[in-house]
């Protein structure tokens, strides 16, 4: 996963996000920080950055699947 796939589903999901929202995801889906240190980090609430990260994890597998589906693979 990039730095740039991050991005773009970030701003897919969450139309206005807050820069530290973006940049706690980004350290977990990249940087294998834990949600909590994140959080705490960012001052963002808890539980938030465990919840969003597995979001755009899951919309980035999901992208990734239809562009396989589309390739003919399975």
């Amino acid at each position: 996963m990039t730095e740039k796939q991050i991005s773009l589903m970030f701003d897919k999901l969450w139309k206005v996000g807050t820069k530290a929202k973006f940049e706690a995801i980004r350290d977990v889906l990249l940087h294998g920080v834990r949600p909590s240190v994140a959080e705490r980090e960012y001052g963002l609430p808890i539980n938030t950055v465990a919840r969003d990260s597995k979001r755009v994890k899951d919309g980035i597998e999901f992208c990734r699947k239809i562009t396989e589906a589309g390739n003919g693979k399975s």
